[in-house]
C-alpha cells in the first residue's frame, strides 16, 4: 500500500502575545497544577506541536476549548501562544479525557457553571461536608454512597436531585462526627456503611449520635465497610439491654442487598 499525505484545508492557526483576543469556556474546570507545564515552558517555550484549540465567537473573541492550562502558564510567563481556530462540537471534557481525565468535581464544577442548579448544590454540599463529589451525586438520588454509580451519568448532564433528604441526614451525622474529632467520618467506605444503616427499620440517628459521643474511643478508622458496619453495631448497641439491642450489620446488608435487586429488575423493566 502507498503511502499519501494531504494538506487538508480549514482551519486557521495563529501565534500572538495579544492574549485578550482570547476568553476560556465557561465549561472548563478550574486550572490548577501547572507547575510541570510552567517548568517545561520556561526551558523550551510554547510547543507548536501542542496548539490551543479555539473557536470564534460572534463577539471576536476566541474561545478556548482545549488548553487552558498551556494558555495560563503562557501568559503568565509572557510567551507567545499557537493557537488553531475551527469549528468543533467535541465537549471540551471529551478532548481533555485522554491525557488530563476529567474527575467528578471537574464535571460538577463544568455543568455549575452552565446555570445547572443541581450540580451546584452537589459542590455546596461536598464542600460543606466533606463527602466526595461521587458519593454526593448517588446521596442525592437515594443510593448509598457505594451502591449503583451515578457518577457516569452526572458526567453526561443527566443528573436529578431526588432524595435530598436522605443526603441531608448523611451529612448531618458526618458534620457532628467530624465535631467530634473523627476525621474518618467523610470517608467513602464510612458513608457506605452508614448509608445502608437508613435501611434497617427501628435505627435512630439520635440515638447513633449520643453513642458516638460517650463511646469515641471505640470508633476510629476502618479497612473495609464490613469492619465499619460491625463497629457502628457494638457502638450503637453498647450498655443496651439486649431487647433493645439491633443486629445492624446483619440487617443492613439484607436490605441493602435486597435493595440492589429491586433496582436492577427495575432497570430491565426499562429497557
Amino acid at each position: 500500500m502507498s503511502k499519501k499525505t494531504f494538506t487538508k484545508p480549514g482551519p486557521k492557526t495563529i501565534i500572538t502575545n495579544d492574549y485578550d483576543m482570547f476568553e476560556p469556556f465557561e465549561f472548563n474546570r478550574d486550572v490548577r497544577k501547572t507547575r510541570q507545564i510552567c517548568e517545561s515552558m520556561k526551558t523550551f517555550g510554547f510547543d507548536e506541536g501542542s496548539v490551543i484549540n479555539c473557536r470564534a465567537k460572534a463577539n471576536g473573541k476566541l474561545q478556548i476549548i482545549q488548553g487552558h492550562h498551556r494558555f495560563e502558564v503562557a501568559k503568565g510567563l509572557g510567551v507567545p501562544v499557537a493557537a488553531v481556530i475551527a469549528e468543533s462540537e467535541v465537549p471540551v471534557w471529551a478532548l481533555e479525557r485522554g491525557t488530563h481525565p476529567w474527575n467528578v468535581t471537574d464535571f460538577c464544577t463544568g455543568f455549575a457553571r452552565e446555570g445547572r442548579k443541581e450540580y451546584q448544590q452537589v459542590l455546596d454540599f461536598s464542600e460543606n461536608t466533606g463527602i466526595s463529589c461521587g458519593a454526593s451525586i448517588a446521596l442525592m438520588q437515594g443510593a448509598v454512597a457505594g451502591g449503583v454509580c451515578y457518577s457516569d451519568r452526572a458526567k453526561q448532564g443527566d443528573m436529578n436531585i431526588t432524595h435530598r433528604e436522605h443526603a441531608d441526614r448523611i451529612g448531618h451525622i458526618v458534620k457532628r462526627m467530624k465535631g467530634m474529632g473523627h476525621r474518618f467520618a467523610p470517608a467513602r467506605l464510612f458513608i457506605t456503611a452508614l448509608s445502608k444503616c437508613f435501611l434497617v427499620e427501628g435505627w435512630d440517628d439520635n440515638r447513633w449520635l449520643a453513642k458516638a459521643k460517650t463511646h469515641g474511643a471505640l470508633l476510629e478508622r476502618q479497612p473495609d465497610e464490613a469492619r465499619y458496619l460491625d463497629m457502628i453495631q457494638a457502638v450503637y448497641n453498647r450498655h443496651c439491654k439486649e431487647e433493645s439491642q439491633i443486629p445492624i450489620a446483619f440487617l443492613a446488608k439484607k436490605q441493602a442487598n435486597a435493595k440492589m435487586v429491586t433496582a436492577l429488575k427495575n432497570g430491565k423493566n426499562r429497557r
